[in-house]
């Protein structure tokens, strides 16, 4: 993907990791060869993922001066979530993964923040909001579930110039569902 990009249009300046999956996933599950399974698709796809795509893009920002990367995390990183501990444990290891890099590639013009969303309106979260909507929207002070574009302002405002002295922080949005 990094490489057929930068072949396409010469360089790549910002990486955005959004590709998450979420599935609720008991502790008391009966199924232990299906909740490994689980665990292992979710840190595949949400933490592996963008480790993968970070260490590559990071190739071409270095050789280019720098770049930015901004990985989509979750409020679940902060919670301790109960029904679906590997997307929390998977986002909040994201959150981690964001802080090694902002530390270590600084020194390469590389920046790296992250955004931790509450339930926004994704096909993603379709299911679990539409089973408890009443219940998550009462959970936010605002008292309604986000929209994909009040992340991507936020992901715009990382991607720009106006943030390039922050590095290493994941900006919460989520109405006030959640603070840490």
């Amino acid at each position: 993907m990094i490489e057929s990009f930068v072949a396409t249009f010469g360089r790549l300046d910002i990486l955005v990791n959004n590709a998450a999956v979420f599935e609720l996933n008991h502790f008391e599950r009966d199924d232990y060869e299906g909740w490994q399974a689980a665990w292992r698709r979710t840190f595949d796809v949400n933490v592996f993922g963008a480790a993968n795509a970070a260490f590559i893009a990071m190739r071409h920002m270095r050789r280019q001066g720098g770049g930015k990367i901004i990985n989509v995390a979750s409020r679940a990183a902060y919670r301790g979530e109960t029904e679906f501990a590997d997307y929390g444990a998977s986002k909040a290891a994201l959150v981690n993964l964001t802080i090694s890099i902002a530390r270590r590639c600084s020194k390469d013009g590389i920046t790296a923040n992250g955004i931790a969303p509450g339930f926004i309106e994704t096909d993603m979260a379709a299911a679990e909001i539409e089973a408890h909507r009443e219940e998550l929207e009462a959970q936010v002070p605002l008292g309604y579930i986000g929209m994909p574009d009040d992340i991507a302002r936020v992901a715009l405002f990382l991607a720009s110039p106006m943030s390039d002295y922050m590095n290493g922080a994941t900006i919460d949005v989520n109405g006030g569902s959640w603070f840490h």
